[in-house]
Parts: structure tokens; sequence; C-alpha cells
């Protein structure tokens, strides 16, 4: 699916129990994604926002998402905006679950976002932070009910952000398999991609906790 730079928002049931498959991107041109927008698409497994979407609305996205990646950009979500969960029957009332949501978030400083955002995934999704913010994460309330949190960029996982996770970084990219790896972690930048730019982004970060201790 390609979006016009034109679009800036995406309306009410716009895509609705509508046969999206895969991988949804949706390009930093769109701004605000309505209720709804993506309501019941039951094969729809994962979304990545580029940076510029700023409202994600009631009930944007439902179906077995099992991976979700947010903009820096994101200033807010409304209640239930993520729910990786499908009605059983259209009059059931019933919903059934598709599996672990995992969440990559972008900002280093958490976007204030409705409570029961994510209410579905309360005490067992994930939650992948930049390194070093797990805590100001778990602080905010919207943020404060994922079952786990992890470090972007520490794929050795060993709590820190070193070399040691550059080198592993490194050999994935060119195909290697180093152990131990956490490919959830790998993608740093967001973007559904793992390359040479979260290496850079890796290397970077790692420049500026290095400047900031001296």
């Amino acid at each position: 699916m390609t979006f016009p730079k034109s679009v800036v928002s995406i309306g009410k049931y716009a895509f609705s129990e509508s046969g999206i498959s895969g991988e949804l991107l949706i390009p930093g041109s769109i701004i605000e994604i309505s209720n709804y927008a993506f309501y019941d698409c039951n094969q729809l497994t994962s979304v990545v926002m580029e940076e510029g979407v700023e409202t994600i609305g009631w009930h944007s996205f439902s179906g077995p998402i099992r991976v979700m990646s947010l903009p820096a950009s994101l200033k807010n979500m409304k209640t239930m905006a993520v729910d990786p969960y499908i009605n059983a029957a259209p009059s059931s009332g019933i919903f059934m679950p598709q599996g672990d949501l995992t969440v990559i978030v972008r900002s280093l400083q958490p976007a204030v976002i409705n409570e029961y955002a994510f209410y579905y995934s309360f005490d067992y999704g994930h939650l992948i932070v930049p390194f070093g913010t797990v805590d100001a994460y778990k602080a905010v309330p919207g943020w404060s009910h994922f079952g786990e949190y992890l470090q972007a960029g520490d794929v050795n996982g060993d709590g820190a952000l070193n070399v040691k996770d550059v080198v592993s970084l490194s050999a994935h990219i060119m195909g290697n398999r180093p152990s131990p790896f956490d490919e959830r972690l790998a993608d740093v930048n967001g973007d559904g991609k793992v390359n040479v730019k979260d290496v850079t982004l890796v290397c970077n970060w790692i420049m500026q906790r290095n400047g900031n201790q001296n």
C-alpha cells in the first residue's frame, strides 16, 4: 500500500476489516490516524510508523499484530489505540488473543498517552525503548503496564551498551550468528530493518554516553 504525500490523515474506518496483510508502513506525511482506521484487519502482523505521525485514535489498530514501531514524533494515543486482538464473531463480544505484542519506541522522552492505550497488552506485552530510558517509561501511565522492558541496542543482553553490541550487530548483518543475540533489539532506529543504520546509531549512542560521563 502506498499513501500519496498529500494525505495527512487516515479517516475513521478507512481500512477497517480490509485484507491488508503482513507489514504496514505508514509514512511521516500522515499526521493523524483516526478511530478504527485499521480495525479488525485480521491479516495485519506488523506496523511501522515513520517520523511525523502524531496521533493514533481509539481502536485504530486491531488484529494479529505482533510488532509495532512508534516514532519519536508521537504525541497522543487514545484509549485502546492498539489492540492485538480481533473480535471472534461480529456479535459475540468475545475477544480472541492473537499472540504477544512487541512495541518499539524511539523517543528518549515518553509521550504522554492514554493510560489504556495498550489495554489488551497489560502485563504481557514487550516494550523496547532507547537504551537507558526504561525507568522513564515505567514512570508514565500508558507505558507502565508492559510485562517486559528491553533496551534497544543491547543485543547481547548484558545490560550495557558498548563495543560488544556493535561487533555482534555487525556480525549479524554480515550473515553470521553471534551468540547471545536478541534480534528484537537489533532494529535500533525502528524502521523495520536491521542494517548499517542501526550500527551507526548504536555507535552514536555510545559516544554520546561516554561524552556525558567525561
